[in-house]
């Protein structure tokens, strides 16, 4: 799997197991409500919800968490650096980015 960072490793809900949550879930259920079919039903209705809620939160704070990150790292790369570009006027400091190896215009 690929990852933005060096060390780092992303899990997306798509690669989760969700039998790991589900099967204990229902062994549970089965193991209260016996053979009332109506409760059962009933039960397994309220956890789906339950658990598709989950789903939503999950991708909620997953897309929030993206949109920090897409946000520091656009400022990250418009905050100028301290070096000048050497340009040799006058000038702000120019981003670390802006800085080229070609040669300077000629006047």
């Amino acid at each position: 799997m690929k990852s933005s960072r060096p060390g780092t490793r992303h899990v997306y809900a798509s690669r989760a197991r969700p039998e790991r949550l589900k099967q204990p879930l229902f062994d549970r259920l089965r193991q209260e409500l016996g053979k009332d079919p109506d409760a059962r039903a009933s039960e397994i209705w309220v956890t789906t919800l339950l658990r598709d809620q989950l789903g939503l939160y999950t991708t909620e704070v997953h897309q929030k968490t993206r949109e920090e990150v897409i946000n520091r790292q656009q400022a990250d790369l418009l905050e100028p650096s301290t070096p000048s570009s050497g340009c040799g006027t006058e000038c702000s400091p120019c981003p670390s980015s802006a800085r080229s190896t070609a040669p300077a215009p000629r006047s």
